[in-house]
């Protein structure tokens, strides 16, 4: 397979990954962790098969708050040429008062903290990252987009079958992450009003299918088709919506019913 040559303004590429991960909640921990892990395993080798720079930050476990969370982003400094992908999974609420779509993150150690100052609003943070001017900026949330005083859904945790582990192809890849016209995208798990559901066996659902239909798209069976951001996330929404219709939610004062979630996103 032919595989294109770096262009100029693509020598010296690096994807900056910053995760942040409420790993020592005890209710969501164990799915955050298993997040953390996967996103973090998932672009380190995305940036070794395209020959590119990584830089990793996370703010996880004993690290947790906001002023780190703040602090993590202020450092970042990509180039022009670079990659940035935040991604967060934790809690998440919305203000129904409020006109952000995205969720507030809850960014603190412990409960009896204020929700309000130990929190940041998604569309913030994709409004200072994007600012720092990097080619493409991937921001993800995977967290409820509802009340406060709701509690996550639990379900129980189902085997799944492995993926077949299907190669990448590296011109997709270029194409997706090194396109020649800055790309921003922000999104996130659940529509306001929303809760948003994982178990140990997936992780958080949308982080989950994310990955499925990011590895599905890149592909060599997909190299011919032009794959794009757009089609990447509507698979995902789509498999989310699905799978989130098929799993029986547990969900606190209302009983057991099927969980809802539809996943939003927007692309500049």
């Amino acid at each position: 397979v032919y595989v294109r040559p770096f262009r100029p303004d693509q020598l010296g590429t690096t994807l900056h990954l910053l995760v942040v991960a409420d790993t020592q909640d005890e209710e969501i921990g164990p799915t955050c962790e298993k997040d953390r892990v996967r996103v973090t395993k998932n672009y380190r080798e995305l940036a070794q098969f395209m020959g590119i720079g990584f830089k990793e930050t996370a703010v996880f476990g004993p690290s947790y708050n906001k002023k780190n969370v703040e602090a993590a982003i202020q450092a970042l400094r990509p180039s022009p040429k670079d990659i940035v992908v935040f991604y967060y999974t934790g809690h998440g609420f919305s203000n129904p008062q409020d006109q952000h779509q995205f969720p507030h993150l809850v960014l603190r150690q412990a409960s009896f903290e204020p929700l309000k100052e130990n929190s940041l609003n998604m569309e913030i943070i994709y409004s200072m990252i994007k600012a720092k001017g990097a080619r493409v900026n991937l921001v993800m949330s995977d967290c409820c987009n509802s009340d406060p005083s709701a509690i996550a859904p639990t379900m129980a945790d189902v085997t799944r079958t492995r993926n077949s582990g299907v190669p990448w192809d590296k011109n997709t890849c270029q194409a997706l992450f090194m396109p020649a016209k800055p790309v921003s995208i922000l999104m996130t798990a659940a529509s306001k009003g929303e809760l948003a559901a994982g178990n140990m066996a997936y992780g958080g659902f949308f982080s989950y299918n994310f990955k499925a239909a990011l590895d599905r798209s890149l592909s060599p069976f997909n190299a011919m088709r032009g794959v794009t951001w757009d089609q990447i996330i509507k698979d995902a929404q789509k498999q989310t919506i699905l799978k989130a219709n098929n799993t029986i939610c547990d969900i606190p004062t209302v009983g057991q019913k099927p969980c809802v979630q539809h996943p939003i996103f927007r692309i500049n």
